[in-house]
């Protein structure tokens, strides 16, 4: 067949991937071998896979003046309408001319940086209430006094010697906590009372008792509610145990305002030795924060102000109420199975010290202001009544916690 075309030689097109032209099967194979390769670098390295995609990829072709499609000049692979028209391969990056860098969009896949969270952690759910918040706690306490009434010192002193042991666990039940303890004082009276022409009817007396509290509320609630009962025995040396046991029963609620302040009352109610009625007092409940290191409050029948020097340490100044009660023996001819009551109005100054996180010592100086002791027969009425002047005291306690 003639190869000519209006008297010019009919020259062959390059076989380029344009039209319907195919390449020859080893160039296929190659090629899409380097597509594949291309292909898995583009999606682990972005930036690389991008030059790498503008090296390979091909120029946009242009048209000779002889009507020939050609590459562009510079263009990897080009054939000139001068070259041989046998098929060329592809040629790669790494031989081909820089050509300009232009950002292309890539489809790699998004990788978030391991510090990256993709979803907060959810928040666990709070406990039920009414499980135990711990496990039972214990105490132990072991305090002295000493007290004596200064007043008597041109005669004969009275001077009182006071021991204490107490032990209590409690058990935190949110909103319930239940407090169970018993105690046991001895309190010594030696010396006499000549300037009163009289003898007290005991050397010491004994004072027991068990109690249990049980409280509701606090913590997130601003109302609590707490009752009290107790079983108590005083008696002298020598007195029938069984006649002198007396209980006391204990109500109260108190209201939380603010953090700084806090309401209640107490009321008391209590079968008194030697008396057939209750004896009932009304106690309020003050806790009042003045300032971060300041407050005030009830504690007990005491009024305490306190100075918070350090977590746990601080200093008080009080005045206090305090009223005991014994049995006294049958042997006592003038006073027979009689009672005597002892009351104190003491003024105090002390501190608190938590010297380790399961040792507490506490300390207390001061005088009694106001001191009475009455005397009483078994059928409750009034034999004789004491009034005793001004005398001092000091008292150490130690409070151990587990």
């Amino acid at each position: 067949m003639d190869s000519t075309w209006h008297g010019q030689p009919k020259r062959r097109e390059t076989p380029l991937f344009t039209g319907n032209a195919l390449p020859s099967p080893p160039v296929a194979r190659t090629t899409l071998a380097l597509l594949s390769l291309l292909l898995f670098v583009t999606m682990l390295w972005p930036e690389t896979s991008t030059s790498a995609q503008e090296a390979t990829a091909p120029h946009p072709a242009r048209v000779d003046p002889s009507g020939v499609k050609v590459e562009s000049q510079g263009s990897p692979g080009a054939a000139s309408p001068s070259e041989s028209a046998e098929p060329q391969a592809p040629v790669t990056a790494a031989s081909s001319p820089a050509s300009p860098k232009v950002r292309r969009p890539t489809t790699a896949i998004y990788r978030p940086p391991a510090s990256h969270k993709s979803e907060e952690p959810a928040p666990q759910p709070a406990p039920p209430r009414g499980l135990p918040a711990n496990m039972p706690r214990y105490s132990l306490k072991l305090r002295g006094r000493y007290s004596e009434s200064a007043a008597l010192r041109a005669t004969r002193n009275l001077r009182h010697w006071t021991g204490e042991a107490s032990a209590g666990a409690f058990l935190m039940l949110q909103p319930v906590m239940v407090r169970v303890g018993a105690s046991i004082e001895q309190r010594s009276y030696k010396g006499a009372l000549p300037r009163y022409r009289a003898e007290l009817p005991l050397s010491y007396g004994t004072t027991s008792q068990v109690n249990a509290m049980v409280r509701y509320g606090g913590f997130d609630n601003p109302w609590a509610w707490f009752v009290v009962a107790t079983l108590s025995s005083g008696l002298a040396d020598g007195a029938d145990f069984s006649s002198s046991l007396f209980g006391t029963g204990v109500f109260g609620a108190s209201y939380r305002f603010s953090d700084k302040l806090t309401l209640g009352v107490w009321i008391a109610a209590s079968n008194n030795l030697g008396e057939s009625s209750l004896y009932i007092v009304p106690v309020p409940f003050v806790t009042y924060r003045l300032s971060e290191r300041w407050s005030f409050s009830t504690r007990q029948a005491n009024l305490v102000a306190a100075y918070q020097f350090l977590p746990y340490q601080e200093v008080f100044l009080g005045l206090g109420f305090n009223r005991t009660q014994y049995r006294l023996a049958e042997s006592n001819r003038a006073h027979s199975a009689g009672v005597l009551t002892d009351t104190r109005v003491p003024i105090f100054t002390g501190f608190t010290l938590q010297l380790a996180r399961a040792l507490q010592v506490e300390g207390q100086f001061g005088w009694h202001a106001y001191t009475l002791i009455d005397i009483d027969n078994n059928a409750g009425e009034a034999l004789q009544s004491i009034e005793l002047p001004a005398g001092l005291f000091g008292e150490l306690a130690v409070t151990l916690r587990f």
